[in-house]
């Protein structure tokens, strides 16, 4: 009887580990600037945030990466300006930019994802990270 109830525990606290969950009371904050390859700002640019529990799923060799969660989304304005703010979670975060476009600077090394960015939030200062400018061009 003690070995089926822990094994009950383990399987609960696994399936708790293994969902994404955000915490409402702490906010995280990506800015930055969409620019084209010849550095002009590209207004009304659609972005989302994206969540995951599983960063295995993004993979610098070329994985695929499938989003638990859509954070946040944001269109930029007439000056290629974002900002977008999501709420805390145990998860791994991505930004990412239209289908049709790929990035063309090194905010992203990832062979078949060239359209994600990854947030790392230990590059953040406090709750907020700049990416400055994102070049980006259609593929």
């Amino acid at each position: 009887m003690m070995k089926i109830i822990s094994c009950l525990l383990v399987l609960l606290m696994l399936s708790s580990c293994t969902k994404l969950e955000f915490f409402g009371d702490t906010f995280y904050t990506v800015q930055g600037k969409i620019i084209d390859v010849n550095n002009n700002p590209i207004p009304n640019f659609d972005l989302k945030v994206l969540g995951s529990i599983d960063a295995l799923n993004f993979s610098p060799q070329g994985g695929t990466f499938a989003a638990d969660a859509v954070a946040a989304t944001s269109v930029t304005d007439a000056n290629g300006f974002f900002r977008l703010t999501f709420p805390k979670s145990n998860g791994t975060f991505f930004l990412e930019m239209k289908q049709d476009f790929v990035i063309k600077d090194s905010v992203t090394t990832n062979s078949q994802n060239k359209n994600l960015a990854r947030i790392k939030i230990e590059k953040m200062r406090d709750f907020l990270l700049d990416f400055q400018n994102i070049k980006v061009q259609t593929p």
